[in-house]
């Protein structure tokens, strides 16, 4: 298979299983190459690693329904696959830089 193929799979894949699955060994075996592959084929294609695609895709979707939904912090962490409300919170904070919460009431004030 030619790369873009690939990385179109990956991002397929992704779009189905992102509530189950986070990391790039799980995407990698449901390709049938190695997670080195992956990364190879990633920076590739589009300059990202595999690991930071998944986490934009989170990203996107957690925005999204922290936008446009009255799921709790605690609902959206169990749409997304996290095992807690604080694993999600960390990753939010680690990726956006402020808390779920806080991202939240930032837009209410804002409109």
């Amino acid at each position: 298979m030619r790369p873009a193929d690939i990385y179109n799979n990956f991002l397929s894949l992704l779009a189905a299983h992102y509530t189950k699955a986070h990391d790039v060994v799980y995407y990698a075996s449901m390709l049938c190459v190695s997670p080195r592959y992956l990364q190879y084929i990633t920076d590739r294609v589009v300059g990202r690693s595999p690991k930071q695609i998944i986490s934009d895709y989170l990203m996107q979707e957690s925005r999204s329904m922290l936008m446009c939904t009255r799921f709790t912090i605690q609902e959206i962490a169990i749409r997304l696959g996290f095992s807690s409300q604080a694993q999600f919170a960390r990753f939010f904070t680690r990726e956006h830089g402020t808390a779920p919460q806080a991202y939240r009431h930032s837009l209410s004030v804002s409109e």
